[in-house]
């Protein structure tokens, strides 16, 4: 299938709104690839086709992000130019030469060029965007700027091969994603790996197609770029036409596709996952899995990426929007993730100040955040046995009583220089007690209030509703643990159904669904005929439990016509 075969043309947008809000006069960002945006509103979701694809990997955004965080909001700011000034030229000269960004991962750029005519034409316009972007490097590699001057770098690998993308839809419809992925993906991912700073690294398919226009050196089975000897092409234009914000706005949050802030610090939760190279139907109803937990959980979603590290997929928490608990979600969200699925899912999870904002330019750019806590969730991710979740000692500080985590060790990783603690996530605790320390002092008139309340229950009969009320922090909690643990329930006994409400979870009923899945000993990973056998078991136990104390009470003549039984 060519290229032109499933590209539609772009369509004039009448009337640019997002949601209930205007977007007239509000920057607009291209979140979205351009293939992505505009094959979604043809109703198309799955293609393929031949092209070169290009990795490119840029050095030294790490170590000025964590320079710069030391700055505050300017240090944001500073950041957010110098992306613009770093990022520009190279978007510009993938774009000249007929490239098409698909995805910015972390300090890294998937190009991909159609082959939508002569294939070693195409190859070598490739090329020549690959060999222009490290002159204009090489010739300003540092930037200065009034907290010091930065240099980078970059690498690059380039491949020929096939390519198939995908959009993936939540149930709904409300929410999708898409993907890029094949030989082109995956070959040039691979060649940069093999790259030092300043080189091109090319596979053998690529170098074959254009042996005669170029000179390399051999480096394993791949080759090193050393010159070009046919004359550069010409560079060409791209027009590019006003975002769509509404159909934006389903890939991506409408605040991240309209947003008049470039860049912030903030505190985020990274979660990097990466799962095994899953058919297109069971990639499909993983992502549909990944959708149903984020209307719970949230979490920032850009896309599913192939490539260096298999398939992978990072998920943001705390930006753009943050909660108190972002924490407990991401842990959450991986716990139940794994839980409903039957193949390993190997993760990292982090906690670090990061850089909030856009990478790329005004042609074709990303909403994610950027520093060393994205890094060190991807070294976690590739270091971590299959299947298992392992997180950093930030996230392991601030477990609640709610999660187990086991220390694994001190490690050292690729770009750091101190080794990192490790725990592994074992799974939610069962321990819903909070520990109070010290005598509860002048509450033993409520006390006194809330054992009378409870009277009527050791006669048979319906005590009715008790609300307590108070501001945050008077000690409502306190009171009713001090109750539920006091002499009277020593005496009488009785079943507690602590159901609490939390602010993470959204479906009715929640509060009580979780105090029956404990009290039955159900599990997430549990099927529904293993919930089934658990539950007669329970019911079943409780009802000979509530004969045995009929019987009890009818022998003591409370009922003698029972008590025959």
């Amino acid at each position: 299938m060519a290229w032109q075969d499933y590209i539609i043309p772009a369509r004039e947008i009448n009337n640019l709104r997002c949601g209930r809000k205007a977007c007239y006069n509000l920057p607009m960002h291209r979140v979205v690839p351009e293939i992505i945006v505009e094959n979604y509103k043809a109703g198309h979701f799955r293609g393929e086709f031949p092209a070169v694809g290009m990795f490119l990997d840029l050095s030294g955004f790490s170590a000025m992000t964590d320079t710069l965080m030391q700055h505050g909001q300017h240090g944001a700011e500073v950041l957010a130019g110098l992306m613009h000034g770093v990022f520009d030229p190279l978007v510009e000269s993938i774009f000249e030469y007929g490239g098409k960004i698909v995805s910015f991962a972390g300090d890294g750029i998937m190009a991909l060029y159609p082959i939508d005519a002569d294939e070693k034409t195409l190859a070598l316009r490739a090329l020549t965007s690959a060999w222009l972007i490290q002159q204009r490097m090489k010739e300003h590699p540092d930037r200065q700027t009034v907290y010091g001057k930065f240099t980078f770098s970059i690498k690059i690998g380039l491949s020929i091969g096939a390519v198939s993308w995908g959009i993936l839809r939540a149930e709904d419809g409300k929410q999708a994603t898409y993907y890029f992925r094949g030989t082109a993906v995956d070959g040039s991912a691979d060649a940069e790996h093999r790259a030092n700073a300043g080189e091109i690294i090319l596979t053998d398919t690529f170098r074959e197609l254009l042996n005669d226009a170029l000179e390399t050196s051999p480096l394993d089975s791949f080759h090193r770029f050393d010159g070009l000897r046919a004359k550069l092409p010409d560079p060409r234009s791209d027009i590019f036409l006003p975002v769509d914000p509404g159909t934006s706005s389903i890939f991506m949050p409408e605040e991240v596709v309209v947003h008049d802030v470039r860049g912030e610090f903030r505190q985020i939760v990274n979660l990097f996952m990466r799962v095994p190279d899953l058919p297109d139907t069971k990639l499909e109803q993983f992502v549909r899995i990944i959708f149903e937990l984020r209307e719970e959980y949230g979490g920032l979603l850009s896309r599913v990426d192939f490539g260096d590290k298999g398939c992978n997929v990072l998920i943001l928490w705390g930006a753009p929007v943050a909660y108190e608990n972002d924490i407990g979600r991401a842990l959450d969200f991986i716990l139940d993730l794994q839980a409903r699925v039957d193949f390993p899912i190997t993760t990292g999870i982090t906690y670090y100040i990061a850089h909030a904002g856009y990478l790329g330019s005004e042609k074709c750019e990303e909403y994610t955040c950027y520093g060393w806590g994205v890094n060190l969730a991807s070294r976690f991710m590739m270091g971590a046995p299959l299947g298992a979740t392992w997180v950093d000692e930030r996230i392991a500080r601030r477990l609640s009583t709610r999660f187990n985590a086991e220390y694994v060790g001190s490690q050292k990783f690729k770009g750091f220089s101190a080794k990192q603690k490790v725990f592994e996530l074992k799974s939610r605790s069962d321990v819903e007690d909070v520990i109070y320390h010290g005598a509860l002092v002048g509450r033993e008139e409520e006390l006194e209030a809330l054992k009378k309340f409870a009277e009527p229950l050791w006669q048979g009969t319906f005590a009715g509703v008790l609300l307590v009320m108070g501001d945050a922090g008077i000690g409502k909690g306190r009171l009713v643990h001090e109750f539920q643990f006091s002499e009277l329930f020593e005496v009488h006994r009785a079943l507690w159904a602590v159901c609490q409400s939390d602010q993470i979870f959204r479906k009715s009923f929640n509060p009580l669904r979780r105090w029956l899945f404990r009290y039955f000993g159900f599990s997430t990973s549990h099927s529904p005929e293993q919930r089934k056998d658990l539950f007669d078991a329970k019911i079943g136990a409780l009802l000979a439990s509530i004969l045995i104390q009929t019987c009890n009470k009818n022998w003591n003549g409370h009922n003698p016509s029972l008590a025959r039984l």
